[in-house]
This record gives structure tokens, C-alpha cells and sequence, in this order.
């Protein structure tokens, strides 16, 4: 659930509740943590031993899909397992991307041989299958969202270019792999996965320009972000305004001063 260093070890520990007490042989201090599940934001739970690389909710928000190369598994949103699908030659799995056209969602499935496979994000049924044109080994994507196209290559950082002008506009961060752009109202989201597999996101403004890094980030419904955790939980956080922020965090000032 959550993981931290220090530069003594834990000799001793005691749980209780949401509390847990470590302490060692050489130091007279005694730590005292708290546990903060926020079981307010979840939006939906799956079985904590699902082997995935993403997460993703169906577009009427009824079913979660888990997915990775070789399988993947549809939950509905209180964690009862409604499919599970081996993929076929998964070794020669190019490339996967889930969508959401209205009210339907969908997993694509390519294949280096060109043949695709479209797997419905409701029960995880086989929908459709189509033999195309080999895909490119380098790796190659372009996204559009609003007037942006990104193209994005597998060892260069994606590039942003205006649709209407073809004028190159920026480069984003080449440090991970982009997966997805996504348009949420004035903002866009960039998805990405890293050197070792775990997912993030960020958020730009209009200016392209980084506004926030969104450790966990797996999905951007019209709810908000989603977030994953990797141990069974999907969480849902909206994007909250400077006023906002300000406004909650003087709540919780004056919150704890009144428990004092």
C-alpha cells in the first residue's frame, strides 16, 4: 500500500486500527502512523492480485477493464470479476488502446501482422476482428486533441504541432513513453509510462506548459482523473482551482486548531 525509507531500521512494530507504532534499539523515539484509505474517492475496486499494465473505465461508468499483453479482466465497479480473457500469440501483441465513442468503449488489440481485434469494455466479448497493414516497429503514434496533433516516436520526445498550420509548437517530456492525450476543458493531459513500467500523468495548460506531475494517473473520465493504486482501488480526484486549494486547506487549519 505504501512504501518509505528511513536511516535506522524497524525493530519493533505494533499495529492497531489505523495506527502502527515502529521503534529500534538505538533510538529513544517511537513513530506514530496514521493510515488515510480515502475510501471517499473510490470509484470502483478490483481483485488486488490482477496482474495489469492499465486501467480503464467504460464509458457509461458501469465496468473497470484491466488489461496488459498477455490478458485482461472486466470488473464491474464493486469488484466482482465479470471477465477474464487470455489474449491469443500474445508475444506478438504490438500495441493496445482502449476507446470510448458515447455511450460504448471498446479494447483494441493489435498485433504485429496488422490483425486487430475489438473486445467490448462490458463483458470483455470478442465485437469485431479486421486484418490491416502491418504497424510500424518504431513505434510510431500521433494524437490529436483540439488544435494539437502530437506525433510521438519510441526513442524521440513527442512533438506538438498545430493541426490547422502544421507549425510546430513544442516539445513535451521525453522522459517516459506516451500512451494517451486527453482534452479536459482548457487543459490537456498527457499520459505516459515509464522505463519501468509505472504509469503517470501531467497536466498542461493552452500553453503546453506543466502545471502538475499525476503519480498513478490511469484514466480521464468526464468525472475527473482516475488513479490507480495498484493494490485493488481505483480513486477518483477531480481538478480542484488555486481558490479551491487555498479554501480546503483553511478548513483543515482550522480544523486541527480546533482539536488542540
Amino acid at each position: 500500500m505504501s512504501a518509505e525509507s528511513g536511516s535506522q531500521n524497524g525493530d519493533f512494530l505494533a499495529l492497531g486500527g489505523e495506527y502502527a507504532v515502529v521503534g529500534n534499539r538505538t533510538e529513544p523515539v517511537l513513530r506514530i502512523l496514521c493510515l488515510e484509505d480515502h475510501r471517499d474517492t473510490q470509484t470502483a475496486s478490483y481483485d488486488p492480485r490482477a496482474v495489469h499494465s492499465e486501467a480503464r473505465v467504460s464509458a457509461d461508468g458501469e465496468t473497470v477493464m484491466l488489461f496488459g499483453y498477455r490478458e485482461f479482466q472486466v470488473y464491474d465497479r464493486q469488484g466482482a470479476l465479470l471477465s477474464r480473457v487470455d489474449l491469443p500469440d500474445a508475444e506478438a501483441v504490438y500495441d493496445q488502446q482502449f476507446v470510448r465513442a458515447g455511450e460504448e468503449s471498446w479494447l483494441e488489440v493489435i498485433w504485429y501482422d496488422g490483425t486487430r481485434r475489438f473486445y467490448d469494455a462490458a463483458d470483455g466479448n470478442l465485437i469485431g476482428e479486421e486484418q490491416g497493414e502491418a504497424p510500424s516497429e518504431d513505434l510510431y503514434e500521433e494524437f490529436s486533441a483540439g488544435p494539437f496533433r502530437i506525433a510521438s516516436g519510441l526513442h524521440d520526445a513527442p512533438v506538438v504541432y498545430d493541426k490547422a498550420s502544421g507549425r510546430k509548437l513544442a516539445v513535451l517530456e521525453g522522459e517516459g513513453y506516451l500512451t494517451y492525450v486527453t482534452e479536459a476543458g482548457e487543459y490537456l493531459v498527457t499520459e505516459y509510462i515509464d522505463a519501468s513500467g509505472g504509469r503517470y500523468g501531467l497536466l498542461l495548460n493552452r500553453k503546453l506548459e506543466t502545471l502538475a506531475y499525476l503519480p498513478g494517473l490511469c484514466d480521464v473520465t468526464e468525472e475527473g482523473f482516475v488513479f490507480d493504486n495498484g493494490v485493488g482501488s481505483l480513486r477518483l480526484s477531480r481538478l480542484y482551482s488555486l481558490e479551491e486549494l487555498v479554501a480546503l486547506g483553511r478548513e483543515r487549519l482550522a480544523g486541527e486548531s480546533a482539536r488542540e
